[in-house]
């Protein structure tokens, strides 16, 4: 059903989970899977003011490498051969979901899978999230994977 399944990792702990679901479409499909990492690079530069911008992306480049290191050998120990792609937005103004749509566009995937769990505080409570600003620019179906392992027992938020 689908060729190609881009998975989009972070940093957070969900990122296992998401990685794992996409393991297992793209096995049960035979496509080809490409993970992906973007950094948010002009956005950090600029709020971020009180580091050196050189060490802090040298620090943020090697981060990404690992997590994307990590989840290859993940795929690999699956049997999954895969593609890796550390991302920087380019501009300012460029969003992560702006972002992940264009590496969806360039890797040509047929489906993005990616995890739904405000790892950003800000982005939990506004809307506006990766999440939500891909919903609204993607061409290409999405699935969610929630960071969740159990549902909330009654009487709880979720």
């Amino acid at each position: 059903m689908y060729g190609k399944i881009m998975v989009c990792i972070d940093d957070s702990d969900a990122r296992y989970r998401v990685l794992d679901e996409a393991i297992c479409l793209a096995a049960a499909d035979r496509a080809q899977l490409h993970i992906v990492h973007v950094i948010d690079l002009p956005y950090l530069l600029v709020t971020v003011s009180f580091y050196d911008p050189v060490t802090l992306t040298a620090s943020l480049r090697a981060k990404g490498a690992k997590l994307l290191e990590e989840a290859q050998q993940r795929a690999s120990s699956a049997s999954m051969p895969c593609t890796t792609q550390l991302a920087e937005t380019e501009q300012l103004t460029e969003t992560i979901a702006a972002r992940l749509q264009r590496c969806a566009e360039d890797c040509g995937a047929a489906l993005v899978v990616l995890g739904a769990h405000g790892h950003r505080s800000l982005d939990a409570v506004l809307p506006g999230s990766v999440v939500n600003r891909l919903g609204r620019i993607a061409t290409h179906p999405i699935l969610l994977v929630p960071a969740r392992t159990q549902r909330p027992s009654a009487g709880t938020l979720a």
